[in-house]
């Protein structure tokens, strides 16, 4: 029963390594959605620093249907505010870890989610790395753009390459 693991998990607390490293093989063992949701959040929630490192592993691993995956990201999401910064550094890590291309965008979606005002400029940083598809990250541009980042919008117009990410970018630009 999902409800009396809940409450087990909060009464108990934080994850030592050994329960993390329990918890991330029941992770990766399970196929039911509930039970995903329910094991990569008190990962990421109550597994501190390894936590969140098993729950990436997780969304980075082709082993796992995309579902699955999609549910470890969303759970990074979820991180408490004092593993905010790591659960986001690990967001621009799975970006670009060749993921499949649906899960790009989710990805690119939940990073710039996390991120809340300062979402054009995470973007932005990820795109001018260079070595990430800029398709998601334009796409979520498109999601997170105010009308204050048209400039930056119109300048990256004259960056990108290729027709495809033009017209997604010209999107972000009307939605600004």
């Amino acid at each position: 029963d999902f409800r009396s693991f809940k409450l087990a998990a909060e009464a108990l607390g934080a994850l030592d390594p050994g329960q993390v490293a329990r918890v991330s093989q029941m992770l990766l063992e399970t196929d039911d959605p509930k039970a995903i949701d329910l094991l990569a959040r008190e990962l990421v929630k109550y597994g501190g620093k390894e936590g969140l490192l098993a729950v990436a592993q997780v969304a980075r691993s082709d082993k796992l249907g995309l579902d699955a995956r999609g549910r470890a990201i969303e759970a990074l999401a979820d991180a408490p505010p004092e593993r905010r910064g790591e659960a986001i550094a690990q967001l621009a890590e799975i970006i670009g870890s060749g993921l499949p291309g649906k899960l790009q965008f989710h990805t690119a979606n939940v990073y710039a989610r996390m991120l809340g005002a300062e979402a054009m400029p995470g973007l932005l940083e990820l795109l001018d790395a260079g070595n990430i598809n800029p398709e998601p990250l334009i796409a979520a541009m498109r999601d997170f753009a105010r009308a204050e980042d048209l400039p930056k919008l119109k300048d990256l117009l004259t960056r990108i390459p290729g027709r495809e990410a033009q017209e997604m970018l010209l999107r972000a630009i009307g939605s600004a």
